[in-house]
């Protein structure tokens, strides 16, 4: 069987943090899993696609951002 190609992006957790993370109430993990989503939820558009291109393994930031763009021209020139 053909192996699939990698996407996306790879973090690192020590042993230390998942041990922590074992030893938390399964109702505290829910409420973590929950807020995470809910704060995602909150997030612009735009940040939610780039979000979603980094998990594709695609291309984010080959040009100017929209958020750049209306960065750039809500900056006064001196």
């Amino acid at each position: 069987m053909a192996q699939k190609k990698r996407l996306g992006f790879s973090y690192y957790v020590s042993k230390e943090q998942v041990e922590k993370y074992r030893h938390w109430s399964l109702k505290r993990r829910c409420e973590w899993l929950y807020w995470g989503n809910l704060m995602r939820k909150g997030l612009p558009e735009e940040i939610i696609e780039i979000q979603e291109k980094f998990r594709r393994g695609e291309t984010v930031c080959s040009t100017r951002s929209k958020f750049q763009e209306a960065r750039s021209k809500k900056t006064k020139p001196r």
